[in-house]
């Protein structure tokens, strides 16, 4: 985002811009920001400063994103990119990142659907087929599968034991529809004992 020269203040056209960016942070809570703000050989030091400063009240004041969420770096003059165009030197950067895993994921798919995919839990054998083609033992591993290159990390290998509520929850809750659905298929039937026409029947045949 470029200012003219000595101006700290944003115009509207700025603000609008800021807002789309605002957007983006609030759909993407992990991600962070860092906004470094440059001034022109030209300019007064404080320039440099005043843009960063306006930049981010505007992300936290209008926008409410957290000041936790963004990194202030004033680059002042020691970075500039152009010594014919000056005023791409009268500047204010971003650069975004992630903490998120599945962020990572999403932006390596934008171009080609399915391109990287990502799971993270606790499997047992027969729950994946590249988690049950590997040596079930800590660390790194590779292998090829279905056309896919695929690294597993494994973080922990548990001793055979009793699942926990919490890891049965599914299975759990599975079993329990299946239980009520049996018992009110055969409160029906009692209640409404089928009779079968045979002559009706025999038409059918």
């Amino acid at each position: 985002m470029t200012f003219p020269k000595g101006q700290t203040k944003l115009t509207e056209a700025q603000r609008e811009k800021l807002f789309d960016l605002i957007v983006i942070l609030s759909k993407n809570p992990a991600y962070q920001i860092a906004i470094s703000g440059h001034a022109d050989a030209g300019e007064a030091d404080s320039c440099s400063a005043g843009r960063l400063r306006s930049v981010v009240n505007e992300l936290t004041k209008r926008g409410n994103i957290s000041a936790t969420r963004i990194v202030e770096v004033d680059e002042s003059k020691f970075k500039p990119v152009s010594t014919t165009n000056r005023d791409k030197n009268r500047r204010v950067s971003f650069s975004l990142t992630t903490t998120s895993k599945q962020d990572v994921v999403r932006q390596f798919n934008v171009a080609k659907a399915n391109t990287l995919t990502l799971e993270e839990g606790y499997f047992q054998k027969g729950d994946n087929k590249f988690i049950d083609g590997i040596t079930w033992k800590t660390g790194k591993q590779t292998l090829e599968k279905s056309g896919r290159f695929v690294v597993i990390d494994v973080t922990n290998v548990d001793m055979a034991r009793t699942k926990t509520l919490g890891e049965a929850r599914g299975q759990v809750i599975n079993d329990y529809q299946q239980y009520l659905e049996k018992n009110w298929v055969e409160s029906l039937r009692k209640q409404f004992p089928v009779q079968v026409n045979e002559n009706e029947l025999k038409k059918l045949k």
